[in-house]
């Protein structure tokens, strides 16, 4: 179904043709459909133009003078693995499609390029886009969000190992995210205060891990930093599940001047 004209698809396009008769009536109705198409007229230049402006989706011509479509989109997946790419070809050139395949092609279109096929392929490849950029926004606004927090976060996948390691876990902590990143977490919270909340031994903790339907629970523990100071800790422990996949979240705060006070205080 052809969208509206003022319902445009926020994304950007390199469009690479050698034939003007194709070329210019295909660039007229795309133009229609996205907020920046970007035109090349063979794979050297459409390689050029991806340098400079980093389009979200790539849809090329197979056969071309100078530079082909699968060898520019070979050269721009070699920079960009992930950039989404379709083919345009004639019938006659079914032998490269297998090569098409290898090089990571995600969409084929058949020439001569019906209009509501070509709309079809553009807005599939858009919608995967998208998505893929919302969840990327997602991801850097929760980053922001827990990099802004006093609270170490760490998040652990089903295995055990830390996958989410905030600013404040380093400060606390003194392990940098680079150095926590893919450890196992008892390598971290290896504590006899912090195992004896939950079980006798770590295998037992560790079957809390991976679990999605965890209560959310909230302890005091005694934790030490890596340069031998010990402190007092409030840990909450919490699943979550995104996809198949469930993962742990384990927010810390250090609360030794708390407890400091309210010793004090007695």
């Amino acid at each position: 179904m052809i969208q509206k004209a003022s319902e445009k698809f926020p994304v950007s396009i390199l469009y690479v043709e050698d034939e003007e008769g194709i070329r210019i009536p295909t660039v007229e109705i795309m133009k229609r459909w996205v907020d920046n198409l970007f035109v090349a007229q063979n794979g050297e230049e459409g390689l050029k133009i991806f340098h400079n402006e980093h389009p979200d989706l790539i849809i090329t011509d197979l056969k071309m003078p100078r530079m082909g479509g699968l060898e520019m989109i070979r050269e721009i997946k070699s920079f960009d693995k992930n950039i989404r790419t379709i083919v345009v070809s004639a019938h006659s050139d079914a032998e490269y499609f297998i090569e098409a395949i290898q090089v990571g092609v995600e969409g084929f279109l058949l020439k001569p390029v019906l209009r509501e096929k070509l709309y079809d392929a553009l807005a599939r490849q858009c919608q995967i886009i998208l998505s893929h950029k919302n969840a990327r926004f997602q991801e850097e606004k929760f980053i922001t969000l827990a990099d802004s927090l006093n609270e170490a976060i760490m998040i652990v996948n089903e295995a055990g190992k830390v996958i989410f390691w905030n600013k404040a876990a380093s400060e606390i902590f003194g392990i940098k995210a680079e150095q926590a990143l893919g450890m196992p977490y008892h390598f971290i919270l290896q504590n006899d205060s912090f195992l004896e909340q939950w079980a006798e031994d770590e295998s037992q903790l560790s079957i809390l891990l991976g679990k999605e339907n965890i209560q959310r629970q909230i302890f005091e523990v005694n934790c030490v930093r890596t340069n031998g100071e010990n402190f007092t800790a409030e840990v909450s422990l919490s699943g979550l599940k995104n996809g198949n996949a469930v993962y742990t979240i384990i927010i810390l705060r250090d609360v030794s001047q708390r407890k400091r006070y309210e010793k004090n205080l007695i």
